[in-house]
């Protein structure tokens, strides 16, 4: 029977004029017994599936299989142009990571970083975000390093919640907004 124990620390603002967001979090986790189906999965972010994001940018999804982890995702929102239709988001993770026995690799630090443009409509119902990101430390054939793209497409049909938040983090899509 495994069992997973994990903590997060998180701080998060947005300027008010400039409406810039700075977001970081802190996520460590630990485990007793843990296998290949419970162990925690790091790697690149898919951002509407159900678990938990251990996000590593440029990593293949849930690449690393780790026992026991401490992770730190830094991510940085800069809305462009008069209306702040668009807006550039940069990211940056870095983690140290105990593997799961018969999944170890090389080195137990990884970290990669990434960046985007990100495009909202007016009425918010409309959101297209392209990135780019490097996982640094990632093993590929070639040696260390992997590219990734992404485009992500969002348009919500219905009317939007009026209790709703709204948070500009692509991380935080779900259609809850």
């Amino acid at each position: 029977q495994s069992q997973l124990f994990w903590g997060e620390a998180a701080l998060a603002y947005t300027l008010p004029k400039s409406q810039q967001s700075f977001y970081a979090r802190l996520t460590a986790g630990t485990s007793i017994n843990a296998d290949r189906f419970s162990a925690y999965r790091l790697g690149g972010f898919l951002p509407l599936v159900s678990e938990f994001p251990l996000s590593l940018p440029g990593y293949y999804y849930q690449e690393i299989s780790a026992q026991k982890f401490a992770l730190l995702n830094a991510n940085y929102l800069l809305p462009l142009g008069p209306q702040k239709l668009w807006d550039l988001d940069l990211n940056a993770s870095t983690a140290w990571v105990d593997y799961l026995p018969g999944e170890e690799q090389p080195g137990n630090w990884l970290s990669g970083v990434g960046g985007g443009i990100l495009f909202h409509s007016p009425s918010n119902r409309l959101k297209i975000l392209a990135t780019y990101a490097y996982g640094i430390d990632a093993i590929r054939s070639h040696g260390r390093g992997a590219n990734s793209i992404g485009i992500l497409f969002q348009w919500d049909l219905g009317p939007q919640p009026t209790r709703a938040f709204k948070v500009l983090q692509p991380q935080h899509w779900r259609s809850w907004w």
